[in-house]
């Protein structure tokens, strides 16, 4: 029997070949005989089959965090590869991830490395994914530059998951008051019109102004949802166009307040995942362009990528990103010079990364504090108008009646 093997030496060096057994047990034994860690062991078959590509989709965050972190914990507890995937598919609960994890598993056992196996997925995992994990294969440091991955996504994951949160508070008082208002129109008004009718009084203005809108929203209302829902699939549709989503990632970088949230945000993402790869040992020019990949804004996506050139033809990123100050503040372009001339520049990249981090974080979090009492006053002045629209008549009527 013929096992292909990855094993790592006492000098800490990664080996990979092929070695002639009677079972695996014997071929374990001979391996370890040379005082080596086994990192993975599968029977090479006599025919190579080559696996179709599954049709299988992304995973979330949250997945790709516990598959980095589980893989790193159970290789440098000296678990093989393969081993590894079958535990995460035992205790994963997510199902794209289980089928991924087989994947992985069938690719391997073929004589494919982890990064080439990760490589058939690129929907659940992107480029910088790919080629840390590669980096760490290579360098015999996959544990470290999982854990490391796991870690940086996580901060990822985190500062989204702040965004939200500053944000979910006022788009649910919004929502919540459009709810209202929307069934004081449609269901609540209709029924009051009738009494209205019947009162021998002129209305006033607010009364007769809600009693419009009631009326265009029971008339027309089916067809303003359904043409303010053509509109966001149109909308959504269209912006898949690249002229169109480049004209509304450049409109989100002016628009106040939330234009310098989108700045920020962009530059974290891009400090973090440049910090990750340089980490890695990715080189500078493949490092921007694997970045550009993970930034939202299309502005910055296509700025990033035309540096590949410009790095490529002897400038510095630091002179590079200081011709641009538009888009990188002198701040940043100063860290990377600074990064670029002491030789550490991944250094340079996580000191911008947590600073934009907290930026973002202070943006949102006060344009939350600003929108909650704006909305509540919104809100109040809405209630307060339909209140008086529906109040004045009845008190006018009654009036009438006392004379």
């Amino acid at each position: 029997m013929r096992f292909s093997y990855t094993v790592r030496t006492t000098k800490g060096k990664l080996e990979k070949g092929a070695i002639e057994a009677l079972s695996r047990e014997d071929a374990e034994k001979a391996l370890l005989g040379k005082d080596q860690l086994i990192l993975h062991l599968t029977e090479k078959r006599s025919v190579s089959i080559a696996l179709p590509l599954p049709m299988m989709g992304g995973i979330s965050s949250t997945d790709k965090i516990f598959f980095a972190k589980h893989l790193t914990v159970l290789i440098r507890a000296g678990v093989s590869l393969v081993e590894a995937l079958e535990i995460i598919i035992s205790e994963t609960s997510s199902r794209a991830l289980k089928a991924i994890a087989r994947d992985l598993i069938n690719a391997i056992n073929n004589g494919s490395t982890l990064g080439d196996a990760l490589s058939r997925h690129p929907k659940a995992f992107s480029r910088m994914f790919i080629h840390v994990v590669a980096v760490g294969e290579e360098s015999g440091k996959l544990e470290e530059n999982l854990e490391y991955l796991a870690g940086q996504l996580e901060k990822m994951r985190d500062l989204k998951r702040k965004l939200i949160a500053a944000m979910l508070y006022p788009i649910i008082i919004f929502s919540f008051a459009v709810f209202v208002t929307s069934g004081l129109m449609v269901f609540i008004l209709p029924r009051l019109l009738p009494v209205f009718s019947s009162f021998d009084v002129e209305l006033p203005l607010t009364t007769r102004i809600l009693i419009g809108v009631s009326s265009f929203f029971k008339t027309y209302g089916v067809w303003v949802a359904a043409g303010a829902g053509g509109a966001l699939i149109i909308l959504r549709i269209v912006a898949v166009f690249s002229p169109v989503a480049y004209g509304v990632s450049r409109a989100s970088l002016v628009f106040p307040i939330f234009g310098s949230i989108t700045k920020n945000l962009n530059l974290a993402f891009l400090a973090r995942t440049m910090e990750t790869l340089i980490r890695s040992g990715i080189p500078m020019v493949e490092a921007t362009d694997i970045t550009a990949e993970t930034l939202g804004n299309m502005v910055y996506r296509r700025k990033l990528k035309s540096f590949s050139a410009k790095i490529g033809g002897g400038r510095g990123l630091g002179k590079i990103f200081e011709a641009e100050r538009r888009l990188f503040p002198i701040t940043f372009s100063r860290m990377v010079n600074v990064g670029e001339r002491s030789g550490k520049l991944e250094e340079s990249f996580k000191y911008l990364a947590e600073f934009y981090e907290k930026e973002v974080d202070n943006l949102t979090t006060n344009l939350a504090n600003v929108l909650q009492p704006i909305l509540l006053i919104i809100v109040g002045l809405l209630v307060g108008f339909i209140a008086i629209a529906i109040i004045t008549p009845i008190y006018k009527f009654t009036e009438s009646i006392r004379r």
